[in-house]
């Protein structure tokens, strides 16, 4: 009678369960494809406290490796070898993403380990900064930030 009683208890728990993860997906409603369909036109533009060179520890395994790198959701959008120059801002070129949120990663080797470091992302819509953060790396630390923003129909929200 027990192992009835305790089999029966179990599919009721299963039940309600496999209710609860099924209506879970519901709560949403439709999805307006006409959102996800909307692009905007979006740069960055960088400014660093620090010039960049060559990692002199890096191992060479045929893959190019730059000394400053910006990778917009998974994909290598700017690298660059030399060039990036202490308290100097650049503009990346425009890209065109969807409304959603989106995260620029920045990794890079600057020349001076000695002292403190930074990083200013800006996000720019339009040449409208729409989003921005100063990143900050102690003495002898990798830079890498990720910054994480959200393109809507009316700009952006910053996400921290």
């Amino acid at each position: 009678m027990r192992f009835i009683l305790t089999a029966a208890v179990w599919a009721v728990i299963l039940a309600l369960v496999s209710f609860v993860f099924s209506i879970r997906g519901m709560e949403s409603g439709p999805i307006d494809k006409e959102v996800k369909e909307k692009h905007a036109e979006v740069s960055f533009e960088i400014t660093a406290t620090f010039s960049v060179e060559d990692d002199p520890f890096a191992l060479n395994i045929g893959d190019k490796k730059s000394a400053f790198e910006l990778v917009l959701d998974g994909q290598t959008v700017f690298s660059a070898e030399k060039g990036i120059n202490d308290r100097v801002s650049f503009t990346t070129e425009s890209f065109e993403l969807s409304t959603g949120k989106h995260e620029l990663f920045v990794k890079a080797n600057p020349s001076d380990t000695r002292i403190s470091q930074a990083v200013r992302v800006q996000v720019l819509l339009s040449g409208n900064p729409i989003s921005s953060e100063t990143y900050w790396f102690n003495p002898g630390q990798a830079v890498n930030a990720a910054h994480v923003f959200e393109v809507t129909e009316k700009g952006s929200q910053n996400e921290h």
